[in-house]
């Protein structure tokens, strides 16, 4: 990220009076200047800027190719991966809580994506076309809430990670689906979702996070998927356009 998308996010993320009304997070100036050349280790990330990571590479050798594109006279993020996983991720310099903007609004887009695999609940399942994940805490103690666009299961099933090191004492993963196959494809969709109450519900915990991020990934059960990425924000009305 140059000078110039520096500060475009500086400024999304540090004019954040409280009780503030929308808090953009991506857009397409911020996505003009995202690191996309070399994905980064995750102890690489510098807080307050969105990272280009990748997972371990003895586990996960093959990135998803993330490009800038043209989209609708601003910019999309595509993301291509292909037996692949890597994600970008975006670590606030401080906790963030959610009660004052509790709803995440969001544009997704799925171009490709398997029409059959393993269930989306096993380890071999476990790949989406499109996710955001809300993450707090840190390596000793963490969790994770992953919103999918899910091929089979149904809108607002909640299952957790097929992983047991993120589902034990310390560290909770668990995916929803907020859309899946019967949405069409090739189009670009705005989804709202009142994110503080779906953690307060999962987590039983205040709802406050250190970041989010975004990825689209086939590393488990393999094909091809192509995704977009747009417009992220939160909110404090489900009302927002």
């Amino acid at each position: 990220m140059d000078m110039k998308g520096s500060i475009a996010l500086a400024l999304a993320l540090l004019s954040w009076p409280l009780g503030a009304a929308e808090r953009v997070l991506l857009n397409s100036q911020i996505i003009a200047d995202l690191p996309i050349e070399r994905p980064q280790s995750l102890d690489e990330l510098v807080s307050g800027k969105w990272g280009y990571a990748i997972f371990d590479p003895r586990k996960v050798s093959t990135p998803t190719r993330y490009e800038i594109i043209s989209d609708q006279g601003g910019y999309a993020l595509q993301a291509t991966a292909v037996g692949g996983a890597s994600f970008f991720y975006l670590k606030f310099e401080e906790p963030l809580d959610l009660s004052a903007t509790p709803f995440l609004v969001f544009d997704w887009r799925v171009d490709e994506s398997p029409t059959r695999g393993p269930p989306e609940d096993t380890r071999d399942g476990d790949d989406f076309a499109f996710r955001i994940y809300l993450s707090a805490g840190g390596k000793l103690s963490s969790k994770t809430l992953n919103l999918v666009r899910a091929r089979e299961k149904a809108i607002g099933v909640l299952w957790p990670s097929p992983y047991k090191r993120y589902n034990n004492f310390l560290h909770r993963v668990q995916i929803r689906a907020f859309a899946n196959a019967d949405a069409e494809n090739g189009v670009w969709h705005r989804q709202t979702i009142n994110v503080a109450a779906w953690w307060r519900e999962i987590f039983a915990t205040d709802p406050i996070i250190d970041g989010i991020g975004l990825m689209a990934d086939s590393d488990n059960a393999g094909g091809r998927v192509v995704a977009r990425f747009r417009e992220i924000k939160l909110v404090e009305s489900g009302d927002s356009k």
